[in-house]
């Protein structure tokens, strides 16, 4: 994952290595969420759990699948 404490969003995408399994595409957080991803997208925009790197978007799974606050 990066090494920035979990309270810094977005981290530096220099950072982050999106080949450590922490990092999903939407049609990726889409399947494992079980949802559309339009809602990925939604969620994406309502919430922070996505950074973009070059011109793809990229959901960190562990935002993604905790709890709403």
């Amino acid at each position: 994952m990066s090494d920035q404490p979990e309270d810094i969003w977005p981290p530096d995408p220099v950072s982050i290595d999106l080949n450590d399994g922490s990092w999903l595409s939407r049609g990726e957080a889409a399947y494992l969420t079980r949802s559309s991803t339009d809602t990925i997208t939604r969620r994406m925009a309502e919430e922070k759990i996505a950074i973009q790197v070059g011109k793809k978007w990229w959901i960190n799974k562990a935002r993604l699948l905790a709890p709403s606050r």
